[in-house]
């Protein structure tokens, strides 16, 4: 039996072994560059919700990115964002700094210890650039707990669980306030747009400038993409892909197809970024999602049991 962060641990210590192979190969000539590295992450993203497993769902993209890759079909992640985000940054239990439990909510003044060490912070040590891009929820309530100060050079994104994918408020909380930055700084341009619509253009602006880079010594580059979709609350993205989603019946999974067909879109759009800047032939993609799906908000893990917050999946 593979244990719940079996492949949380070893992604982490895959990612970090590469830029250390990168490093021993070169110094025996037989490679002179390191790969870029894109890991990906969907959010409440189930079994039966990616196209190549579903007979409902379409993800033309993310098939296509599946069929001439590896699919991992027999792994485990954590039941909750937080868990599972701590485990991948760190390649450690959660329960080795207590966050195996719940999910840090908008109030809590807890975050990742300072004392772990993450990926970005390896993966620097290495000579990568670091990005990340969408959602945090590994603590904010000191400047130190943010993704500036955990090893990313840059970092655009919400630092909660859950909000509006337009006006980038937690939904349903007593504890309201506007969460969308680039760094440290409140980025209030984003209000009104999807979440994802910045993301990619995010995405796009890191790899044109790593493009325009003529250096010679400029850093390979580590993006870290940590989507929205599909986390609730369901909202239809803008300018929805209808036909992928008119042959279903129930609303929420009307919506939750359209935010799919749109992270979909989201992915093809950053793959694109990497294959117009030449980079996308030195580029290991590594796509996951971070827990089962919701099946009462429009996810689905058939056939197997379980769901988000369920140690079934």
């Amino acid at each position: 039996m593979v244990s719940p962060s079996r492949f949380r641990l070893s992604l982490f210590s895959l990612l970090v072994c590469v830029s250390l192979w990168y490093d021993v190969s070169e110094a025996k000539k037989r490679s002179t560059t390191k790969p870029h590295i894109l890991v990906v992450i969907a959010d409440d993203y189930g079994w039966n919700d990616i196209g190549y497993n579903s007979g409902e769902l379409s993800t033309p993209v993310l098939d296509s990115l599946a069929a001439s890759g590896v699919k991992l079909n027999n792994y485990y992640v954590q039941p909750l964002c937080t868990p599972s985000r701590a485990s991948l940054m760190t390649g450690r239990y959660p329960i080795r700094y207590g966050l195996q439990h719940f999910v840090i909510q908008p109030p809590f003044p807890a975050g990742l210890f300072l004392n772990e060490t993450t990926m970005p912070q390896k993966m620097r040590e290495s000579g990568y650039a670091t990005h990340a891009i969408g959602k945090w929820h590994l603590g904010f309530f000191e400047w130190e707990y943010t993704p500036t100060y955990r090893g990313f050079d840059s970092y655009l994104g919400y630092w909660t669980g859950g909000e509006s994918y337009y006006n980038h408020v937690p939904d349903g909380s007593q504890y309201v306030g506007y969460d969308f930055h680039n760094g440290t700084q409140a980025l209030l341009s984003a209000n009104g747009t999807y979440s994802s619509t910045w993301f990619a253009e995010e995405a796009d602006r890191v790899v044109n400038n790593y493009a325009r880079d003529s250096s010679s010594d400029k850093k390979p580059l580590f993006m870290y993409l940590a989507m929205q979709t599909c986390h609730e609350p369901l909202m239809m993205p803008p300018q929805p892909n209808t036909q992928r989603c008119s042959h279903l019946q129930d609303d929420n999974r009307d919506i939750f197809c359209a935010m799919t067909s749109n992270l979909d879109d989201t992915v093809g759009a950053v793959v694109k970024s990497f294959q117009s800047a030449g980079i996308w032939d030195d580029t290991l993609l590594v796509f996951s999602t971070d827990n089962g799906a919701h099946p009462q908000l429009g996810g689905s893990n058939w056939p197997l049991r379980g769901g988000k917050a369920t140690l079934w999946k």
